[in-house]
């Protein structure tokens, strides 16, 4: 499976339910082994194998790399232990979290107690 967005997640921005620039956007770990990427979910609850603690984004910008483009700075996770990872999923962390996009890593991390770095490609994290 390649990156994509969530459908929902879609709809719930042009909705106005998912403002990126006020509301905070965590992204999380996910064992691809464990999850499967699904278009019809919409929920941070409908995911599993979540390894490690979700970090906040920080330095969010919106239309800052190019038109429609959401970015934000390179995120850490430290220390992080659990099986494997090999996507990072972003959702809304608000009074509902909404999914929004689900990034599958170049090859599989194992983990081991060390600190993954996720790094976003320079022309921003997803666009819309």
């Amino acid at each position: 499976m390649a990156s994509a967005m969530y459908p929902k997640g879609l709809i719930n921005l042009m909705k106005g339910n998912c403002p990126l620039d006020t509301v905070a956007v965590n992204a999380a770990l996910v064992d691809i082994g464990t999850y499967v990427y699904n278009a019809t979910h919409e929920l941070y609850g409908e995911i599993t194998g979540v390894q490690g603690t979700p970090r906040a984004l920080a330095s969010k910008t919106l239309g800052v790399v190019g038109s429609g483009v959401f970015d934000a700075a390179d995120i850490t996770f430290t220390a992080v232990t659990g099986t494997s990872i090999g996507a990072v999923i972003l959702y809304m962390d608000g009074a509902t979290k909404y999914l929004l996009c689900y990034a599958e890593l170049a090859s599989q991390v194992l983990l081991n107690g060390c600190d993954i770095i996720i790094q976003w490609d320079d022309l921003g994290i997803f666009t819309i």
